[in-house]
């Protein structure tokens, strides 16, 4: 109670300090650049770039200044957003709920992504079309990949998925983190795990390299973009209505197809969109002592 009532203030407070600072000439405030990072449990450097240089060229046409993409670990990634060193940030649903929870208060929220047309998130458990698993009951004694130990998607949800059918760690044969959601993918498809967990939209795209799902994940808010706390109350605006009208353009799903061919657009982001996600990591830290 005492955390969402902070969250609820920091808010307040955030747009009030906006509002007394709006005399201030944005030309003389306006940056000569902008960093857009990315945690590497998501994307490799290179998977980020060749995905988001689209959005980011699209970004600098809108708002007039240079958007440069960088990548760093999950840990790292979490300590630059949480210390406002990243102008604008990519972060999944568990990133930014522990960023919360770590430095006790929110950042500003750009929009949230849309997937096939609805701003939620799935993980599926899965194995290739040749194993002869059907279910997760089937799992038991089995050895299975999960994401990056701190991934939203690729572990917490999965884990999640698993205990609720009454799979806990100690009854699969073994199990392991991996750095990305492609080493996953390949090491189930090569036979070194009998079964893995992926963001549904990372399973979509490789599904016809031979995988079928065992089981899907109720929905959880989807990822978003933030950024620091003290940019430009007037180039956080600027953002959002160039991300929320980005589906309308004549180019825009071209640059929303190199992020995913399900990526459809973007929307407003809350805090409370992610109290349900908050509820389901509660369950997941069985994960912390592993």
């Amino acid at each position: 109670m005492y955390i969402t009532l902070l969250r609820k203030l920091y808010s307040l407070l955030f747009l009030l300090s906006y509002t007394c600072l709006s005399t201030v000439s944005y030309a003389d405030d306006k940056p000569a650049s902008l960093s857009l990072g990315f945690p590497l449990s998501y994307l490799s450097a290179t998977d980020a770039l060749n995905k988001y240089t689209p959005l980011t060229n699209y970004l600098t046409q809108q708002i007039g200044i240079p958007i440069s993409i960088t990548a760093s670990n999950y840990s790292t990634h979490l300590q630059l957003v949480g210390e406002d060193k990243l102008d604008l940030a990519f972060m999944s649903g568990s990133l930014y709920i522990e960023m919360v929870d770590k430095y006790q208060h929110t950042v500003p929220l750009l929009a949230r992504y849309t997937i096939n047309h609805q701003p939620a998130l799935y993980s599926v458990l899965f194995t290739t079309t040749k194993n002869p698993i059907q279910n997760l009951n089937q799992l038991v004694g089995k050895k299975i990949a999960f994401g990056e130990k701190n991934s939203n998607l690729g572990t917490k949800v999965p884990y999640y998925v698993l205990s609720q059918a009454g799979i806990t760690l100690d009854k699969l044969s073994a199990y392991d983190f991996l750095d990305n959601h492609r080493n996953v993918m390949y090491g189930v498809l090569m036979g070194e795990y009998d079964a893995g967990a992926l963001p549904a939209e990372v399973f979509d795209e490789n599904k016809d390299k031979g995988l079928k799902i065992l089981a899907m994940s109720p929905a959880v808010s989807s990822h978003l973009l933030v950024s620091r706390r003290d940019l430009d109350i007037r180039l956080i605006q600027q953002l959002q209505q160039a991300l929320y009208t980005l589906n309308q353009l004549p180019e825009g799903q071209k640059i929303l197809n190199a992020i995913g061919k399900n990526i459809t657009g973007f929307v407003p982001a809350t805090d409370s969109d992610y109290d349900s996600l908050r509820e389901i990591l509660q369950q997941a830290k069985a994960l912390d002592a592993r």
